[in-house]
């Protein structure tokens, strides 16, 4: 496998040297320091691509428009496979799902919502599984490697014990292969693990990391510009540093949930079964795909009243796949966010908290009325979405994860779960 990024080496290397010979600042182990946080922000930063790595998403970024990224960074001893976390189910496992189960059914189902989850990450931004890839950043005593290979699902079909070992969960993990990968399921912490091959796919040669032993002097003599060192690329002060202002609720952006807002039990939400996402399931005349909507809490217009346009006048609406529609808040009393056509935001809404949907499959949906459920959005990790303000005309959308909407409306979280 040829490296699959598009990043400048050069650049990328000589960042990754300059932040690990700082390790001393955090760290007396031999191997360099290297937070993820910062390998993802470097990779995003060499490659141009775009940064989904706090949205809590399968992929950290996006290059070529449609290629996703995970990126990862672990230390290894040799050149032996490392498995490393690539998802966790604890909602779920409230829910009961892994209650139970023998060791293959755990495999076998962890994989599924693995799988469910990619799916709908990728249908949301539009990403191509196909081209898509892990970027790992590998610490060696001799320094640093870059490792690549591809990001697919786990073919569930083919699940089978791990080679001369048979299914059990006798270590408190369930091992198996899918004949392309091996994984492993933590029962206790419900966490997904997958074994990385550092000896397939791409590897880079060994990049040198030296750590300053004395980065304490050097930063006072970098401070005093005694070494006549000046760091000030505005390209690099840019693409390193945070926001120069946070967002602020109700101002540049809203939270609205894809469930019942008038349900306060965190444990017992309903997305009521003939409105909202729901309202092609709503009687009376013959309905059709597209009848559907985002709901809007009356909260939202009470408490931030000039963060939509008024009701009925059109706005700009763009999806995480870029595609830009025609929006307007609509129904009585404003409760409805819908696009024109509609059909548009049915279409990507669906395909992304459905990892089994078509339209073939939604007209048997339609037909036997069986209307989406609040476990249907704990299925993907996703219940409610952000609607970003831009300027007076200008919004964007895009998913947000489980209880974003009681975080933004400053529910306590903590109290809401232990009550119930």
């Amino acid at each position: 496998m040829t490296k699959r990024s598009n990043f400048e080496l050069s650049k990328y290397t000589e960042l990754l040297q300059a932040v690990a010979s700082m390790s001393r600042l955090y760290s007396e182990n031999e191997k360099a320091y290297l937070d993820s946080r910062f390998i993802e922000k470097l990779f995003i930063y060499s490659s141009k691509a775009r940064d989904l790595s706090r949205k809590d998403n399968s992929f950290d970024a996006i290059i070529n428009n449609t290629s996703g990224v995970g990126v990862k960074t672990f230390g290894v001893e040799s050149m032996s496979p490392k498995s490393e976390k690539i998802a966790e189910f604890t909602r779920l496992a409230r829910q009961g799902v892994f209650k139970n189960l023998k060791a293959e059914e755990l495999a076998i189902t962890a994989s599924q919502y693995r799988n469910d989850r990619i799916k709908t990450d990728a249908e949301e931004y539009n990403i191509d599984l196909a081209s898509s890839f892990y970027h790992c950043l590998i610490r060696t005593r001799s320094g640093a490697i870059i490792h690549e290979e591809p990001y697919s699902y786990i073919n569930i079909n083919n699940i089978r014990p791990i080679k001369g070992k048979e299914f059990d969960s006798k270590e408190g993990a369930t091992h198996f292969t899918d004949g392309q990968n091996n994984y492993s399921f933590n029962i206790s912490k419900n966490v997904l693990f997958k074994s990385f091959d550092l000896n397939k796919g791409f590897n880079s040669e060994v990049i040198p990391l030296v750590i300053h032993e004395d980065i304490f002097d050097r930063i006072l003599k970098w401070y005093k510009k005694e070494l006549g060192v000046k760091i000030t690329s505005s390209e690099l002060e840019k693409s390193f540093s945070t926001k120069t202002r946070e967002e602020i609720a109700g101002v540049d952006y809203v939270i609205l949930p894809l469930y019942s807002s008038k349900i306060k039990s965190l444990e017992n939400k309903q997305v009521y079964p003939r409105s909202g996402i729901n309202q092609w399931n709503a009687g009376g005349r013959k309905r059709k795909f597209g009848e559907s909507y985002i709901p809007v809490p009356a909260r939202i217009h009470h408490d931030y009243p000039d963060f939509f346009p008024q009701r009925d006048k059109s706005f700009k609406l763009t999806l995480p796949n870029n595609e830009v529609v025609d929006a307007k808040i609509c129904q009585d009393n404003g409760k409805a966010l819908m696009t024109n056509p509609n059909d548009i935001l049915c279409d990507w809404l669906f395909r992304t908290i459905d990892p089994e949907f078509s339209e073939k499959k939604f007209e048997k949906r339609f037909d036997e009325k069986k209307p989406y459920t609040y476990f249907d959005l704990i299925r993907v990790g996703k219940d409610s979405v952000k609607i970003s303000k831009e300027s007076f005309d200008n919004y964007k959308i895009e998913f947000t994860v489980l209880n974003s909407y009681e975080k933004f409306i400053g529910l306590d979280l903590e109290e809401g779960l232990d009550s119930n």
